[in-house]
């Protein structure tokens, strides 16, 4: 519409309706460019939101998992035979508890990122999630100390 006046308007009016067109088209690519980043700034939240639940419900399955397994094993027997084995055996799960130490330090601090970063709207849900985390892990750690 605004090239179609341009074309058919008085000479005097063609400048201003040219300044008025380059001044819409400067704002429309400052808008597209300001929605492009938007977009990208979603894109990079949602895949850390995804990143961090899927790395805590690991976690979470994983202490489960392995709480159920020293739970089950509280026999101590008599054998020292057995008793080695055990403890091998105990040497093991904590070489392995070791080892998800990263894990948990990787899932606490991308919980306390996005609680910085994220709407308060979600600080209750990663707070939520940061607690079952951090009891089932030192509930772990405390049953592994006791065996």
């Amino acid at each position: 519409m605004g090239t179609h006046l341009k074309y058919f308007s008085q000479k005097q009016d063609v400048v201003l309706i040219k300044n008025l067109l380059n001044s819409v088209q400067h704002r429309w690519e400052k808008i597209n460019m300001r929605a492009t980043d938007r977009s990208r700034h979603l894109e990079t939240g949602f895949n850390q939101a995804k990143a961090f639940e899927t790395e805590c419900q690991d976690l979470l399955t994983w202490l489960a998992e392995n709480e159920a397994v020293l739970d089950a094993d509280t026999t101590i027997h008599n054998d020292p035979d057995t008793i080695r084995i055990q403890i091998q055996k105990h040497k093991e799960f904590q070489k392995a508890l070791g080892t998800k130490q990263l894990a948990y330090d990787s899932v606490n601090a991308t919980g306390r990122t996005l609680k910085e970063k994220g709407p308060k709207t979600d600080h209750p849900a990663l707070q939520e999630m940061l607690v079952a985390v951090k009891t089932k892990w030192n509930a772990l750690c405390g049953k592994s100390v006791d065996r």
